[in-house]
C-alpha cells in the first residue's frame, strides 16, 4: 500500500509539473525586450497606476534576469526582438502594432502597444513603457486586455543590449511580475525562467544562421 500511494504521489508530482511547465511555457511572451529606465515620467503617464517602484525594481533587482550572447550588430537584435517575436516564440503565429499612443506618428516607439497571436487564437497585448533603439526597451503585458489566462497580475519586461569589442551583442534580459498567487510563485519563477531562456536561445540561433 504504501509502495502504490507513494508511486500514486510520484505520478501526481510529475503530472502537475509538466501541466505547470506547459501552462507557463507561453509566460515568456510577457518577456521580451527593455533597457536601463533614468527617467520614469513617459512609463508613468502611460500607466499612471502602476508603481513606480517596479520600474526601478525591474533595473535594480528583478525576478528573473537571463543573459544571452549574440553574433550580429545589436541594432539587428533589437529589431528582431522587438518587431518579430513571432518568428522565435514556439507558441507565436503572428503580431501586430497599434501605434494610436506612440510618441512617433505612426511609428513603434514608447506608447506602442505590441499584440502577439497564440496557436489558439488567444492573444496577448504589450505596452512599450520605454524604447530606445538600438540600446533596449520595457514593456509591460496588459493582463486585464489580453485573452491568454496567465496566473499573475502583471508582468515588467527589460531588454538591455550591450554591443561588444568583437562585434556581438550582449542581450541582458530582466522581469518583474506579481503572481495571482505566492502558493505558486516557486513553479511560475522556474518554468518563467526556463521558458524565457529556451526562447531566447532560439531567437540567437534564428539571427546568427540568418547572418551566415
Amino acid at each position: 500500500m504504501l509502495s502504490i500511494n507513494s508511486q500514486y504521489q510520484s505520478s501526481i508530482r510529475v503530472r502537475l509539473v509538466a501541466a505547470l511547465m506547459n501552462y507557463f511555457r507561453r509566460l515568456v511572451t510577457c518577456c521580451v525586450i527593455g533597457m536601463s529606465l533614468t527617467v520614469f515620467g513617459a512609463a508613468d503617464e502611460a500607466t499612471p497606476d502602476f508603481p513606480v517602484s517596479e520600474l526601478e525594481r525591474v533595473r535594480t533587482d528583478p525576478d528573473i534576469a537571463v543573459t544571452v550572447d549574440i553574433d550580429a550588430p545589436r541594432a539587428f537584435v533589437f529589431t528582431f526582438l522587438s518587431s518579430h517575436p513571432d518568428d522565435y516564440i514556439p507558441d507565436a503565429v503572428s503580431v501586430e502594432f497599434d501605434h494610436a499612443d506612440s510618441q512617433t506618428t505612426g511609428t513603434l516607439d514608447t506608447g506602442s502597444e505590441r499584440i502577439l497571436t497564440l496557436e489558439d487564437d488567444g492573444f496577448l497585448v504589450q505596452r512599450f513603457l520605454e524604447y530606445d533603439l538600438p540600446a533596449g526597451f520595457t514593456y509591460l503585458t496588459d493582463s486585464e486586455r489580453s485573452t491568454v489566462s496567465v496566473p499573475m497580475r502583471y508582468a515588467i519586461t527589460r531588454y538591455t543590449l550591450t554591443a561588444l569589442n568583437d562585434g556581438r551583442t550582449r542581450l541582458e534580459v530582466a522581469v518583474v511580475y506579481e503572481p495571482d498567487s505566492r502558493f505558486l510563485a516557486f513553479f511560475i519563477s522556474r518554468a518563467f525562467r526556463s521558458a524565457l531562456n529556451r526562447d531566447l536561445q532560439q531567437a540567437a540561433a534564428i539571427i546568427e544562421a540568418g547572418r551566415q
